[in-house]
């Protein structure tokens, strides 16, 4: 009886030390091997990258950062480039004018050229057809309406010639144009072609903060959370990017360019990443007050706090526009489904299933190739 009490009580033991083993193995392999994933809404950290304050969704463009210390400076700054701006306006203001009106008269020729040629097409189609209708015999019939074709042709290229004319010296005129307003341009903006450079950097300080991120939280891979409006909004962008060369690369987006110019851009996502003190952040005030308000802390925490709910509100009223800021930027963004880290399992997946229905070896080795391709 003893015999049996002791191999039951060396079993327990044995088991108790197993299972507290095993508990342990646990314990140590969930702090080193768990797998945490992590997500990021993309857009929201687009909207916030200090660089995308400068971004101009309506025309898809980057105006000019300004290089200044505080408030004041910047706004210093900003009527220096509009007081630039205009004087340059104006030495070519006489320039403008001519081409814009010589410009309108080409376009007004090109409305009547076709009118004229609508007129002519419909008269010439009219007196053909009564005279085709009163005749009776058909060989003569066919005759005369192989004639109308001919004569529709040889009126459709006479037509056609006027236009491709017409069209010839708008175009001419329109890249003189635009040559004046990219350089008007370029005072307050960065060139189109500029943007894909600034996104590149955008991006990979994006990816180094997401990386950051994840490592500080212990992530091994980051889903981007953005993906879903990503593909649906991916067309809503079409009238976002209208300052882009045309197919000979030099003949930009006339009507835009002049609507761009006609503005000034708006610098008042910029300013809000300014210091909220009241001291401008650098120990002293910057803002222009009396001797009395100097001594008044109070005022200074007031100003301070009416500050800092006008730019809450701005950041509020540009996070509401994040969908159309988005869209208008897609083409640069980021837009993986996997931010960093993961494993795509796509293959594997897919030769699993291809092994559960018998699928020969030989299938299944080039699908596998195609799906690493994609």
């Amino acid at each position: 009886m003893k015999k049996i009490l002791f191999i039951i009580t060396f079993v327990f033991i044995s088991l108790f030390i197993t299972n507290n083993s095993y508990s342990q193995t646990e314990k140590n392999k969930s702090k080193e091997d768990v797998f945490l994933i992590g997500y990021a809404d993309i857009e929201s950290i687009y909207l916030f990258h200090p660089m995308m304050k400068y971004y101009d969704e309506n025309y898809n463009l980057f105006i000019k950062p300004l290089n200044a210390k505080d408030k004041n400076e910047f706004l210093k700054l900003i009527n220096d480039k509009t007081k630039e701006f205009t004087a340059a306006k104006e030495a070519n203001s006489s320039e403008i004018k001519r081409l814009k009106s010589e410009i309108e008269n080409l376009a007004a020729a090109a409305q009547k050229i076709l009118k004229r040629k609508n007129t002519e097409t419909a008269l010439l189609n009219e007196n053909y057809n009564r005279d085709i209708l009163n005749i009776k015999n058909e060989n003569e019939r066919k005759q005369l309406t192989q004639k109308l074709y001919k004569d529709m042709e040889t009126l459709e290229e006479k037509f056609n010639k006027e236009i491709a004319a017409n069209e010839t010296k708008l175009n001419e005129l329109k890249k003189e144009y635009s040559k004046i307003q990219l350089k008007l341009l370029n005072i307050f903006y960065y060139p189109p072609e500029e943007n894909e450079k600034i996104f590149v950097k955008i991006n990979n300080e994006i990816k180094e903060a997401i990386n950051y991120a994840a490592g500080k939280n212990g992530v091994k891979a980051v889903i981007n959370s953005s993906r879903g409006r990503q593909n649906q909004e991916n067309n809503t962008a079409a009238n976002t990017q209208p300052v882009q060369q045309e197919k000979d690369n030099s003949t930009f987006n006339y009507e835009k360019l002049e609507d761009i110019i006609s503005k000034l851009p708006d610098y008042s996502k910029a300013l809000t990443m300014f210091d909220i003190s009241a001291d401008g952040g650098n120990g002293k005030n910057t803002a222009p007050q009396t001797a009395d308000q100097n001594q008044n802390e109070q005022y200074k925490e007031k100003m301070a706090e009416i500050t800092k709910e006008s730019y809450a509100r701005s950041h509020e009223s540009n996070f509401a526009k994040k969908a159309n800021i988005a869209a208008a930027a897609r083409k640069y963004m980021i837009t993986d489904a996997v931010i960093t880290g993961g494993v795509d399992l796509t293959a594997t997946s897919v030769i699993y299933l291809l092994s559960r229905y018998n699928i020969p070896r030989p299938v299944a080795e080039i699908i596998h190739e195609v799906i690493n391709k994609k």
